[in-house]
C-alpha cells in the first residue's frame, strides 16, 4: 500500500491511532490526528503535539481532507463527523485493516475473536509458537497496537491478534490465513441494534478466507 505523501486521518489518539500515526509519518505520509477529548485529558499530549498535526476537542471537517481515515475501535460509526466522511466518499478502515494492508506478504496472521476468552487463546497460542521456534507477535485488542510492531519488514513468522467487533467492523480486505469465534455471546448492544448484527460483526473475521484458509 502506498502511503508517501498521502493525507491519512486518524480519528481518535489511543495506543492504535498513535502507533498507526508513527507508522505513516515512517513511511512518508502524512497523519492528522483528531480527538474528542481535550488536551490537558490526554497523556503526553506535548509529545503528541510536537511529533504529528493534531485536533482535541472535537471534530472538524480538517479531517475531510484525508485521501482515507482511521477510526479507533471505541468511537461509534454514527457520529456525524463520519456520516460527513461517508458522504464524501472517504474510505473509513480500522488500524487492523491499515496494518494487514502494510505488513509483509510472508508474515502470516491468526486472528481470534469472541465474546469471551480471546486473551487467554492468543496467549496460548502466541506461547506454544514460541516455543516452537517461530518468529511471531502478540498484538491487537489484547493491548498492544498492531502497527507498533515492524509488520511491513520480513522476519516475523505469525502474527496473533486478538480482534473485537468494533475493530472488524471496519475491515475491507483483511484476510487471516486461521480465523477463530471462541463464543458470541449479547454484548456491545448499545452500538449493534440486535444481537444478530453484533454476530455478523464477528463473523466478518471469515469474510475474505479462501479455501487455503482456515476457520475456526
Amino acid at each position: 500500500m502506498g502511503i508517501q505523501n498521502r493525507k491519512i486521518g486518524i480519528l481518535g489518539i489511543a495506543k492504535s491511532g498513535l502507533a498507526a500515526a508513527e507508522k505513516i509519518k515512517q513511511s512518508g505520509g502524512q497523519p492528522f490526528l483528531s480527538e474528542i477529548k481535550k488536551e490537558f485529558e490526554i497523556e503526553n499530549v506535548r509529545k503528541i503535539k510536537e511529533n504529528f498535526s493534531c485536533e482535541f476537542g472535537g471534530h472538524s471537517d480538517k479531517i475531510l481532507e484525508s485521501d482515507f481515515i482511521i477510526v479507533s475501535p471505541g468511537i461509534p460509526l454514527n457520529i456525524p463527523i463520519l456520516k460527513k466522511a461517508e458522504k464524501k466518499g472517504i474510505k473509513l478502515i480500522s488500524e487492523i485493516e491499515f496494518g494487514y494492508l502494510i505488513k509483509h506478504p510472508a508474515s502470516k496472521i491468526i486472528a481470534v475473536t469472541g465474546s469471551n476468552g480471546k486473551s487467554t487463546t492468543v496467549s496460548l497460542i502466541q506461547h506454544i509458537l514460541k516455543i516452537a521456534g517461530y518468529k511471531s507477535i502478540l498484538a491487537g485488542n489484547i493491548g498492544t497496537a498492531f502497527t507498533s510492531f515492524p509488520i511491513e519488514k520480513p522476519g516475523i513468522d505469525f502474527i496473533v491478534l486478538e480482534i473485537s467487533s468494533f475493530q472488524l467492523d471496519l475491515i475491507e480486505t483483511f484476510k487471516p490465513e486461521v480465523g477463530v469465534i471462541l463464543n458470541i455471546t449479547p454484548d456491545h448492544l448499545n452500538r449493534y441494534k440486535s444481537f444478530t448484527d453484533y454476530a455478523k460483526s464477528k463473523f466478518r473475521i471469515f469474510q475474505n478466507q479462501n479455501s487455503s484458509d482456515l476457520a475456526v
